[in-house]
């Protein structure tokens, strides 16, 4: 009880705070370029992400994580600090979200488990395990998004991320090998879902380096009220995960790159009080298209990103589509969805050159609203399938067909 009368009161002083700084804080914004990408500001050049005075020095959007965070070079109070690692796994038969996060007042370990097809190892579609474990003090998460952390909570969670880069010989050539990305991540968590406990052991892979992900896209954006809060956020998609997650004693899923995708969304930041966003992503394959039906069927590993509605946008946006690992940026783009609750219809994104035709067919909605005192959670979720065409700006042309990802809404003050 004493710690959520802390949290409460930390709570109003969040609300106060933001209340005789700038006043709330609620804009839904897109990028202010439209379709053309031309005036949006790629950063290209290594350096650090603030200012002494913890002012972004460069906002824009990038190809890695090129510009260097420090917590110590935020100008605000700890408990605006808002840090976390999310990691998504996904196939056709489960859905798994992992989360560290440090919300500034509290931190917190988070995961859910869903299956997505009936009668796997005794769990029905559908089915929602998930579980929150409360931390009292600050996991210290890394800088980068290519490092590793090991945090146990007292509730019993224990989860660490291994991280490291190696050379990868591809089987039948020669020479130094590949540079690759790669990350071990163990959680034991045995009261997780009601004491039904929690297992995982995966190892995820990316080709490329810490200068050259593969798949990646990463935002440096500020806030409309005021040169102290921004964002940090890479997301890098089309990781191959291999391993395993237990759910309780029986119910196993072998994860497999032939079968399941990952992808990370890792976010560093000073976040005004009040804020909603809206994120799409998926990963797969994605089949070329060509006017001569006799050409070969041709496959490229493909992943999206699109998101809106968070900070100030003048400079950029975070969408982009990602072909065999290459990053291809992409302008404004329209994206819609059901705005009368009903989670269960499709999501449709577009863009006003044509180039951009997509539909999200939603498989299981998941809806979470908590709220305590000043603080709110309002979290819409949607897992689906991707379909459509996409067409790059090389001339190429893909078909997208039932390619497994999410869209979501959230609407937080905290």
């Amino acid at each position: 009880m004493r710690t959520w009368v802390v949290v409460g009161v930390l709570a109003v002083l969040v609300g106060l705070w933001a209340g005789v700084e700038r006043g709330v804080v609620w804009v839904i914004r897109n990028g202010r370029c439209g379709e053309s990408i031309g005036c949006e500001h790629e950063i290209t050049q290594p350096g650090e992400l603030l200012s002494q005075w913890g002012a972004l020095n460069e906002p824009g959007w990038s190809r890695s994580s090129i510009l260097e965070y420090e917590r110590s070079h935020i100008f605000g109070f700890g408990f605006e600090v808002k840090e976390w690692d999310y990691y998504a796994i996904m196939g056709p038969d489960v859905f798994i979200g992992l989360t560290i996060a440090d919300m500034g007042y509290i931190s917190v370990i988070a995961g859910s488990v869903i299956p997505l097809q009936g009668n796997i190892n005794g769990l029905s579609f559908g089915d929602t395990y998930t579980a929150m474990e409360i931390g009292q003090s600050s996991p210290k998460l890394p800088t980068s998004p290519h490092d590793g952390i090991s945090i146990a909570y007292r509730g019993g969670a224990n989860m660490s991320i291994l991280a490291w880069q190696e050379q990868q010989q591809t089987p039948g050539s020669e020479g130094p090998g590949v540079p690759t990305l790669k990350k071990k991540i163990s959680l034991e968590w045995p009261a997780y879902a009601n004491n039904l406990g929690l297992s995982v052991a995966l190892e995820i892979e990316s080709p490329g380096s810490k200068d050259h992900p593969d798949s990646t896209i990463a935002v440096a954006t500020p806030f409309h009220n005021g040169w102290r809060h921004f964002y940090y956020n890479v997301k890098t998609n089309c990781m191959k995960p291999r391993g395993r997650v237990s759910l309780g004693t029986s119910a196993v899923f072998e994860i497999t790159p032939e079968k399941h995708w990952a992808t990370l969304d890792w976010g560093r930041g000073l976040w005004p009080y009040s804020v909603q966003w809206v994120w799409c992503s998926a990963s797969g394959k994605a089949t070329e298209l060509n006017d001569d039906d006799k050409s070969p069927v041709v496959q490229h590993k493909f992943g999206l990103n699109f998101g809106t509605g968070f900070g100030d946008l003048s400079t950029h946006t975070e969408n982009a589509v990602f072909v065999d690992g290459i990053t291809y940026k992409l302008g404004e783009l329209n994206i819609t969805y059901s705005r009368n609750n009903d989670w269960t219809q499709p999501w449709h994104v577009s863009d006003k050159l044509g180039n951009i035709n997509l539909v999200m067919e939603p498989i299981h909605p998941r809806n979470s609203v908590d709220s305590f005192v000043v603080v709110s959670m309002e979290a819409h979720q949607v897992l689906g399938r991707w379909g459509g065409t996409v067409r790059l700006d090389t001339g190429l042309v893909l078909s997208i067909n039932y390619v497994y990802g999410w869209s979501e809404h959230v609407k937080n003050k905290w």
